[in-house]
């Protein structure tokens, strides 16, 4: 599971109090999600390249739907067609509108 935003702050803040094993059992003890000593080297070599710890950006094709309410339209959409339509009947129709 990928560790969250706040997550990886809190493993860069704990650097400066050990080795990386240190560093994760500290971590697993405060934290739901356990984490190797490996998982500490990544977030922190990353930090270190770039003076971040956001995500990069991702190359490809954006998501269509990006928004909590895009995504419940296209949802409701779907299951409103019925499950008796087909995927291509669902796309033929959604090209149409």
């Amino acid at each position: 599971m990928p560790l969250t935003k706040e997550e990886r702050i809190n493993i860069i803040l704990l650097t400066g109090s050990g080795s990386t094993r240190h560093i994760a059992n500290t971590f697993d003890a405060t934290h739901r999600t356990k984490i190797t000593h490996d998982t500490v080297a990544k977030p922190f070599t990353k930090f270190k390249r770039t003076v971040s710890v956001a995500d990069a950006s991702r190359s490809g094709r954006p998501k269509t739907a990006t928004d909590e309410v895009t995504s419940t339209q296209v949802l409701t959409d779907s299951v409103g067609q019925g499950s008796d339509v087909s995927l291509r009947k669902w796309e033929s129709a959604k090209a149409m509108s």
